[in-house]
């Protein structure tokens, strides 16, 4: 092969890479080129190598010794090395095309799993599909009678929030129900149906309530009622002050027990 002659025969007289270009004229990386196969020498620098070394064109092109070298020979001889190479460069240029359109699907995919995998961890959609929450703290509860709605106050609660079966954060806080800013829903009637709507629903809900003796000096008579929940709607009365407790227990994302607060008051 052309490129292993032209590495041979320059190590047989000696000369480094640097010294064949010099006398030929040319830069080092050229000779490079030549040895490595990555170019070929045209006819007249063929036959100034030829020169150079001491040999024929066709020894230097590795075809069998010759009493006459036609230029026209050494052209098509040239022609044909130079096809093969352009098909190897060509060959070389897909392979690489093939590989680097695998590494940017892959790099592509690999962000698109991170992406998701964030989003499913910290984001969850509720059960109506129209909210969602972060899972770093406790789902709001929404109370509702009719046209009115308030926020349920938060009290004591426990809460661990989850991703790929590792805890991320816990929260927690004890909030006796004396020192809470209970809200008040305003009813028109002493037995009103009132609905709960959770921003992601439970896995568990019970309700109690007791009368507003609870602030009152009379609060050891207290009678604590527990109220039957059907659906996400209980029967409630006016005067009466109401504790939900709703439990969550997903592994993979969140558990935790939180209890809400709310009043309800007749209006005048």
């Amino acid at each position: 092969m052309l490129s292993d002659n032209i590495k041979a025969l320059r190590k047989s007289k000696g000369f480094t890479q640097e010294e064949v270009a010099v006398r030929l004229h040319v830069v080092r990386q050229t000779v490079s080129k030549w040895e490595k196969g990555l170019s070929v020498p045209d006819a007249e620098m063929l036959q100034r190598l030829a020169e150079l070394f001491e040999v024929s064109v066709n020894q230097l092109l590795g075809a069998p010794p010759v009493q006459e070298e036609n230029i026209s020979d050494v052209a098509e001889q040239l022609a044909r090395i130079n096809e093969q190479l352009a098909v190897k460069n060509r060959r070389a240029r897909r392979i690489w095309r093939v590989v680097a359109g695998v590494l940017i699907a892959f790099v592509v995919l690999t962000l698109l799993f991170i992406l998701l995998a964030v989003v499913l961890g910290f984001t969850r959609v509720s059960s109506a599909g129209s909210m969602s929450m972060e899972l770093g703290e406790p789902p709001a509860l929404a109370v509702s009678y009719e046209e009115q709605q308030i926020a349920a106050a938060l009290g004591t609660y426990s809460w661990e929030y989850q991703s790929g079966g590792g805890v991320l954060g816990v929260q927690s806080d004890a909030a006796p129900l004396y020192e809470t800013d209970i809200p008040v829903l305003s009813v028109t009637e002493e037995t009103v149906t009132v609905c709960m709507k959770f921003e992601m629903a439970p896995d568990m809900i019970s309700v109690q309530c007791w009368d507003e003796s609870f602030w009152s000096d009379d609060a050891d008579l207290l009678v604590v009622r527990t109220v039957a929940i059907d659906g996400e709607t209980i029967e409630a009365q006016a005067g009466y002050v109401y504790q939900v407790t709703a439990v969550w227990d997903d592994a993979d994302s969140y558990s935790g027990t939180v209890n809400y607060s709310f009043c309800l008051e007749l209006a005048e």
